[in-house]
């Protein structure tokens, strides 16, 4: 996660029953603040993570950029195209 806004919101699995270990890498339990309170799940993918899928998938990635937030780096974007 590319935010210290963000990184701030993760709370521990032991909120839902669940404990690291149980979890994949990148996977996290975000607090959900607007409209009320709540959890919800978010898996932050690495561009190595998004690279092996594409060529499990048989794709090309054709781009990759970071967009969106405060300091425009806050999600992980890419261009596929099959090959």
């Amino acid at each position: 996660m590319n935010s210290p806004r963000w990184r701030a919101r993760i709370q521990p699995w032991e909120r839902v029953g669940l404990s690291a270990e149980e979890v994949g890498l990148g996977d996290n339990l975000l607090d959900w603040r607007r409209g009320g309170e709540g959890l919800r799940y978010v898996h932050h993918f690495s561009e190595d993570e998004l690279a092996h899928l594409a060529k499990d998938s048989d794709f090309e990635i054709t781009d990759t950029f970071y967009s969106d937030g405060k300091e425009g780096n806050l999600g992980l974007y890419q261009v596929w195209k099959p090959h």
